[in-house]
């Protein structure tokens, strides 16, 4: 409502960059909220062709960055990673190091989240921190933090990582970003499931939906839902952990996504099934994660799945 309001402030005064602003937030909204990616993608390309017509890099460069996640989020990855690229390159140009900080963040989350690649993601956290170790934004830096707390868990180095996600949690909470520390909560989680800790994990994932239900995002719930239905597969209790992961596949086939976490959550469905000797149900949720998996090139649920 009131970026609405502002844009139709903005179109009044004839202000087109601003306007642009506008139409990228309203997209982001539309993306993140409502999951209407086809308008989100409308008004995304809106604002593109204003800030062409403008030849305003600032504009462009956060539309590029925007984009990105509308790319990803519907299995155009060539597009995601050209988007990135392009907003990266624009704001190094610019010299706009908290956006660069943040655009590298981004590449090394996709660097581990998709691809899998542990050096390449810690490469572009460190390139990415050293920018923010010069800056005053918390929540930036908070990101980056957190990201690199996700390599460390990977790599199995479960101390460092919690020491790690409590620095990030620190600096969310001196802000107070409800997203940040609710993402924190759910790292957490992950993490002490890891360590077999499954009563702590539980807690976390559920003071993490708790929080998204709170803030009125039916979609934000398909993080903690689908690490729920793991805590469970972990401690053998596979009816509750299907009911769990099915939760969260149905928030995200509302969606239409089409990313890594709808290829991660059919292999944990597929292995569900697998768990309860059902195999025909089985082998027919392993092969769709691996051919969503194939689509969308993310390597990392891939091997999991295969």
């Amino acid at each position: 409502e009131k970026y609405k309001t502002s844009m139709m402030l903005y179109r009044k005064k004839k202000d087109k960059s601003n306007e642009a602003y506008c139409l990228i937030s309203l997209g982001s909204i539309e993306q993140t909220v409502n999951n209407d990616y086809k308008k989100a993608e409308l008004l995304y390309n809106e604002a593109v062709t204003i800030a062409k017509k403008l030849s305003n890099e600032y504009v462009l460069a956060f539309c590029y960055d925007q984009m990105r996640f509308l790319y990803r989020s519907t299995g155009r990855t060539e597009l995601a990673e050209e988007n990135s690229l392009k907003a990266l390159d624009m704001y190094k140009k610019l010299e706009n190091w908290k956006q660069v900080a943040s655009a590298l963040s981004g590449i090394a989350y996709d660097a581990y989240y998709v691809y899998g690649d542990l050096t390449k993601a810690m490469n572009f956290y460190d390139q990415a921190q050293a920018i923010a170790d010069t800056l005053k934004d918390k929540v930036v830096l908070a990101n980056i933090i957190v990201g690199r707390a996700s390599v460390y868990e990977q790599r199995g180095e479960f101390a460092k990582a919690l020491e790690t996600i409590d620095k990030g949690y620190e600096l969310y909470r001196a802000v107070d970003n409800e997203w940040g520390i609710a993402g924190t909560y759910i790292d957490r989680g992950n993490i002490y499931k890891l360590m077999t800790e499954y009563e702590i994990a539980m807690r976390y994932q559920y003071k993490a939906d708790s929080m998204y239900v709170a803030m009125g995002t039916e979609y934000a719930r398909l993080a903690p839902l689908a690490n729920i239905g793991e805590n469970y597969v972990a401690q053998a209790n596979y009816p509750k952990g299907l009911e769990f992961s099915l939760k969260s596949y149905d928030i995200m086939k509302k969606a239409g996504d089409m990313d890594a976490n709808v290829c991660i959550i059919k292999g944990n469905i597929g292995e569900i099934y697998y768990l309860m000797n059902n195999y025909p149900e089985s082998d027919k949720w392993l092969k769709d994660g691996l051919e969503t998996s194939r689509k969308v090139s993310a390597r990392r649920p891939m091997i999991g799945i295969l």
